[in-house]
């Protein structure tokens, strides 16, 4: 099964990088479970409303919030990067992907 990764963000700040995972070529290949999730889609106890019946924060071996602070358009070009390498690192950290040419930090 592997290991399960709950990611939530801001819905259109936190998009672009969400975009950048879903088009990676070899996620079909991917060891475990990732869950993107906005935040109007998790309620305060952390369950992901996107998993039907089960309560995503239970199984989770890590969870990642994106977080946002500025509003011009430099800073959300910038955090869109910065989230989609968060990302890629906590799945290398985990186990889900090899990690070739993912940057320590």
């Amino acid at each position: 099964m592997g290991p399960f990764l709950l990611v939530c963000g801001r819905g259109a700040i936190c998009n672009p990088a969400f975009e950048r995972i879903m088009e990676l070529p070899s996620l079909p290949w991917l060891r475990g479970t990732l869950v993107l999730s906005y935040i109007g889609q998790v309620d305060v106890a952390g369950r992901s409303q996107l998993s039907p019946g089960a309560n995503a924060a239970a199984r989770c071996d890590a969870t990642l919030f994106l977080d946002f602070m500025g509003d011009h358009e430099g800073a959300r070009i910038a955090y869109a990067d910065e989230a989609y390498w968060t990302i890629l690192r906590k799945m290398t950290e985990l186990g889900m992907i090899a990690g070739r040419g993912v940057p320590s930090k």
